[in-house]
């Protein structure tokens, strides 16, 4: 009966060890933005880091933001070369201008090769480059063939796809969701009255769209709604999962893996 006992007692003990032995640290992704408005609006970066905490994913975000900027601008900018330089990423999110990408000769003379320059250093670095696909604006684009938001977002789309093809970077395609978020008319409010800057739910499916790309599964299930009815949340999280999962080669997205760090 004793050694029943004792027996019973090492068990116990265990299983209290189990339950109370601290976790194996969690690997955390280092993400940097590179851009300007599109990502500062609502601190996007650091929604990112909220939406990743709600599914008990580690991030840690950071930024190199001027209103207006390119991506060459960027390429020659001391604060982006420092930041790029002095910390160790593993993805580098980068967002070109809003209408630059519509104008053929901007794109072949600017954004490519940009988004060429930006590859070389972030992969010799061991980082990952990601394209961020910015949103049309609900008027469109003035002045240009473009006059109404579905045609300007597909050329957006297009031309970031074109950019990424020199090295298939992978694409965390914001403004193509937010196409089909406003396509299932689901009442979300995603543009404040000026048709191009985001509210939060505009920000928050950004969130979710990359959140989907870096991780290569659904943010669904996330605690963190950004203040969002729950189930505007999960339209929103199911919409992005489902994006990048159904078209994982339309977005050079790679097989899905654990954790997010390369």
């Amino acid at each position: 009966m004793q050694q029943v006992k004792f027996i019973t007692l090492i068990l116990l003990a265990g299983l209290a060890a189990m339950w109370t032995a601290p976790a194996a640290a969690q690997p955390v992704a280092r993400v940097l933005f590179i851009g300007n408005e599109y990502t500062d609006a609502n601190d996007l970066p650091q929604m990112l880091e909220k939406l990743a905490a709600g599914t008990g994913d580690a991030l840690m975000t950071g930024k190199s933001t001027m209103p207006g900027f390119r991506l060459m601008q960027h390429f020659q900018l001391d604060k982006t070369k420092l930041l790029l330089k002095r910390q160790q990423w593993d993805y580098v999110i980068l967002q070109e201008h809003g209408i630059l990408p519509l104008d053929e000769r901007m794109r072949e003379r600017s954004m490519i090769p940009a988004v060429q320059r930006f590859r070389k250093i972030v992969t010799d670095r061991g980082a990952t480059p990601v394209l961020f696909v910015t949103w049309a604006s609900r008027q469109g684009a003035r002045k240009t063939p473009y006059g109404d938001f579905n045609s300007m977002q597909k050329a957006l789309t297009d031309s970031y796809r074109e950019a990424a093809e020199h090295g298939e970077i992978m694409i965390a395609p914001v403004g193509e969701a937010m196409r089909r978020a406003l396509n299932n008319d689901k009442g979300i409010v995603l543009f404040f009255s000026d048709g191009q800057t985001p509210t939060l739910a505009g920000t928050y499916l950004a969130a979710c769209v990359i959140y989907a790309a870096l991780y290569q599964r659904s943010p669904f299930g996330s605690s963190y709604t950004a203040g969002l009815k729950p189930e505007q949340a999960r339209f929103l999280q199911d919409l992005a999962g489902e994006m990048i999962h159904k078209e994982r080669n339309r977005w050079h997205i790679p097989r899905p893996r654990k954790d997010p760090t390369p």
